[in-house]
C-alpha cells in the first residue's frame, strides 16, 4: 500500500511538473503596436507652467489586434502588457514650430475605472530643432493590462513650453507594447 502511494505521488508530481513546463512553453511575448494617434496641440501662448498640450482617444478591438500579430492567441490569453516604447512625430513642424519649443514633455494613459498612469517623461528636452522624440519610459515594468484590455483608452500629452508657437501642431504618437500571452 505504501509502495502504491509513493508511486502515485511520484506520478502526480511528474504530471504536474510536465503540465507547468507545457504551459510555460506555450507562453510568449509579442511586441504589438496599436495604430498611431494624432494629437492636435493648439497654439502655445504661455510658458509659465506645465499644461495639457492635447489628447487623443484610441478605440481598438484588442482581440483582433492580438490575432493580427500572433494568430494562435486572442485577448483571453493576455497575462501582462507593458510599454516598450513611445515616439512622437511632428507632422507639420518648421524651424519655429518644432519640439524645441517644449522644455519638458510627458504622456499619460487613462481608461475607464483606471487611474491616470504616466507612461513617459522627458523633463529636460534639449533646445534643438527636432520633429521626432523618443520619450523615456517612466518606471520599469508598469502593468498596463487593464488599460489596454478596456479597448478604449486616452493618451494625454503634457508639457511646459520654453517658447510660444505660431500655429497649432499636429503630433503623431506611437506606442509599442509588449504583450505576454499564454494559457
Amino acid at each position: 500500500m505504501k509502495k502504491n502511494f509513493l508511486f502515485m505521488l511520484a506520478a502526480l508530481t511528474i504530471t504536474f511538473t510536465s503540465c507547468e513546463k507545457i504551459k510555460d512553453a506555450v507562453s510568449r511575448d509579442a511586441d504589438i503596436t496599436p495604430r498611431a494617434v494624432e494629437i492636435t496641440v493648439p497654439v502655445i501662448t504661455q510658458t509659465t507652467a506645465q499644461a495639457v498640450l492635447g489628447e487623443a482617444t484610441l478605440n481598438i478591438n484588442v482581440d483582433s489586434l492580438i490575432k493580427a500579430n500572433v494568430p494562435e492567441f486572442g485577448s483571453p490569453a493576455v497575462k501582462s502588457v507593458k510599454l516598450k516604447g513611445f515616439n512622437l512625430e511632428l507632422l507639420n513642424g518648421d524651424a519655429t514650430n518644432n519640439f524645441s519649443v517644449l522644455e519638458s514633455v510627458s504622456a499619460e494613459l487613462s481608461a475607464t475605472n483606471q487611474s491616470n498612469q504616466i507612461l513617459v517623461s522627458l523633463p529636460n528636452n534639449p533646445d534643438v530643432d527636432t520633429r521626432n522624440l523618443v520619450l523615456p519610459i517612466v518606471g520599469s515594468g508598469i502593468e498596463l493590462k487593464n488599460y489596454i484590455l478596456s479597448g478604449n483608452f486616452k493618451y494625454s500629452l503634457k508639457g511646459k513650453a520654453r517658447r510660444v508657437t505660431t500655429k497649432e501642431l499636429r503630433v503623431r504618437a506611437t506606442a509599442i507594447y509588449t504583450f505576454t500571452l499564454g494559457l
